[in-house]
């Protein structure tokens, strides 16, 4: 059975659950390794780079896997069993204890981006209403001026999508309404996302982790996304 959805060679990533929720941090990996081997429909042989196994993974503790298999990627629950050194490769042994779902590959990539913007909730009539007319019959100072706008903090950014904390809760469906400010001189632009993410944060119940994806956005917006992203990253390596 799993041998039909994952094979030898297949890059895995781990990352620590929380016992009450089974929820992590997907920006904090633990490891990351390869098939070796697949024993049986539970069983895998790992392998990897660093010979301290043992002060990683940690006998009857739940751990996330995420398998990146061809042009899928697999998630799982599994415990670790053992370790052993085969040659000049250090390998453990991990059992699955979930069945393999299927999560969708990201394919834009994010970029930390810690600053304000601006977002004010649509409803869903509204956001249709200027998808259909265009962007270009939008009215950015009718939006600029309402007194419903909340300023919240980025965490990341892509060209798929923001992700941002908050002190109040959203709700998945929801629809907003987006001025992102891409500079000190104030220039920014506007993107509509609905929230496909909200929940409380593990170590601060009193902020909510928020993402959203962009819908009806114009090449030319994406653009902009992107460009800006990759001001990011390059502002890294200076």
């Amino acid at each position: 059975m799993l041998e039909e959805l994952i094979k030898v060679g297949d890059k895995t990533v781990f990352y620590k659950s929380s016992y009450k929720n089974k929820k992590f941090d997907e920006t904090k990996r633990l490891y990351i390794g390869q098939i070796e081997k697949i024993l049986s429909d539970s069983k895998l042989v790992m392998s990897g780079d660093n010979d301290s196994i043992k002060d990683i993974f940690c006998e009857n503790e739940c751990y996330i896997a995420d398998i990146y298999s061809s042009n899928k990627v697999y998630r799982c629950s599994v415990y670790y069993i053992s370790d052993y050194t085969e040659g000049d490769k250090c390998c453990f042994t991990i059992e699955t204890v979930s069945p393999l779902q299927k999560i969708q590959r990201r394919r834009h990539q994010r970029y930390s981006c810690h600053m304000l913007f601006s977002y004010y909730v649509l409803q869903e009539e509204q956001v249709y209403d200027i998808i259909e007319k265009g962007w270009e019959s939008f009215d950015a100072e009718s939006y600029n001026n309402k007194s419903e706008f909340i300023q919240n903090s980025l965490v990341d950014i892509s060209g798929g999508g923001l992700r941002f904390t908050s002190d109040k809760n959203l709700n998945i469906g929801d629809y907003l309404f987006c001025l992102l400010k891409i500079d000190d001189k104030g220039s920014g632009f506007p993107v509509i996302g609905e929230v496909v993410y909200s929940d409380r944060f593990l170590n601060d119940n009193d902020k909510f982790d928020i993402r959203i994806k962009y819908i009806g956005i114009t090449e030319d917006q994406r653009r902009d996304v992107v460009e800006f992203v990759f001001w990011l990253e390059r502002q890294k390596l200076k």
